[in-house]
């Protein structure tokens, strides 16, 4: 079921087939649930399922549920996508903070700020996948500060981010 449900993520399909997933939503398995989540909520982001997959008690499930969101066209986004942020789970919060971050809320940058200053290491990674991702490069000074103070994975993690940003700044220069 898992690689099924991993390979459907990756193609688009007819929402018909995709509601008819719905009873993998009472799967004891949380990666199951957590791309059930995922694909219900791209689908039909009013659906029924969203609500329950942002109950739930697994944080996978919560973040793909707000990935969904959060590259939807719900008008009601941003305040979901605001919740969200204040969820205790990393992952959540990082789904959250790059949705808002994609529709142009600042209300973004003080949390991912947070993340990225936090003393913990899984929070920090959060941060740092954020920045890389939406590769915004205002956060250019504080990744480059973070690399002495960071080690191993975490010093590769502020490199690639710092890539990242490198790379917009020169497509941005180039357009």
């Amino acid at each position: 079921q898992e690689r099924l449900l991993t390979i459907l993520c990756q193609v688009q399909l007819r929402p018909e087939v995709v509601r008819s997933l719905a009873r993998l939503m009472d799967s004891e398995n949380a990666r199951v649930r957590s791309r059930v989540a995922f694909l219900l909520t791209g689908v039909d982001p009013d659906g029924p399922w969203l609500d329950r997959a942002l109950r739930d008690g697994d944080a996978r499930t919560r973040a793909n549920a707000i990935e969904a969101v959060a590259r939807s066209k719900r008008t009601d986004a941003v305040g979901l996508l605001e919740a969200a942020a204040q969820d205790p789970h990393h992952r959540v919060r990082g789904n959250a903070l790059w949705g808002l971050y994609r529709r142009g809320q600042v209300s973004s940058l003080g949390p991912t700020e947070k993340l990225l200053r936090s003393e913990d290491p899984i929070e920090r990674r959060a941060g740092l996948w954020l920045v890389e991702t939406t590769s915004d490069p205002r956060w250019s000074g504080l990744v480059g500060a973070m690399i002495a103070r960071n080690e191993g994975e975490g010093r590769r993690r502020c490199l690639k981010a710092l890539a990242a940003m490198r790379q917009r700044r020169e497509q941005t220069l180039n357009s």
